[in-house]
Order: structure tokens, then C-alpha cells, then sequence
């Protein structure tokens, strides 16, 4: 996990502003438009998803949703704050990640 390039560029993206975290951080961005893409931990409640998949068809988004390969405490030691969902409100970090699990999953680019 140390290595893991994806929990990298999350802590990059942190550092730069350019993700929220926690629950009603995440529900502000998607509301005023600035998600690009919107992750969850393998551990978060279905209820969670739902929940976020409802207000991107209220508001008629489409935005990309991704459930991680990766637990709160997980992403809580990357980014040392222990939540269940992100938002990435940066096209070129949202690529990038994007990019990043092509190249874990095996995938060329």
C-alpha cells in the first residue's frame, strides 16, 4: 500500500485541493457542479451509493462512479482522513486516476 500510485495521486490531489472527503463535503461538490468523478470505499454502504446515484439523475449528471479496491481505514491512512466517499473535482486528476487503474488492472493504455 505504501507504493500503491493510486492512493498517491488521491494524497496529491488532497494536497492540491482538488478532492473532497466525507459524505455531505462530497454532496456540496456534486450540487454545485465541480465532481468529476466520484469514488467509494469497498467498504461503504450500498445505501451510500444509492444514495449519490439518486442525485446525479436528480440533477441529471453523469458523472463517473467507481467503488475502490480499497477500505476506509485504507484511504484513511493515505489521506489521513477515514472516509467513505470522494469526489475528484479535477478533470486531468479524474484521467490520471483513470490512467493509473488501466495500468494496476493490467490494461494498456
Amino acid at each position: 500500500m505504501a507504493n500503491d500510485r493510486y492512493l498517491q495521486m488521491l494524497g496529491i490531489a488532497k494536497r492540491a485541493g482538488l478532492l473532497s472527503q466525507g459524505h455531505d463535503v462530497c454532496v456540496d461538490a456534486v450540487k454545485k457542479g465541480k465532481a468529476c468523478m466520484c469514488l467509494f470505499a469497498s467498504d461503504a454502504s450500498e445505501r451510500l451509493v444509492q444514495e449519490f446515484e439518486r442525485l446525479l439523475r436528480s440533477m441529471s449528471r453523469t458523472i463517473p462512479i467507481k467503488r475502490l479496491n480499497y477500505s476506509m481505514s485504507e484511504i484513511g491512512y493515505a489521506l489521513s482522513y477515514k472516509t467513505a466517499v470522494i469526489t475528484i473535482n479535477d478533470e486531468g486528476i479524474a484521467n490520471k486516476l483513470n490512467a493509473i487503474e488501466k495500468t494496476q488492472n493490467g490494461e494498456e493504455n
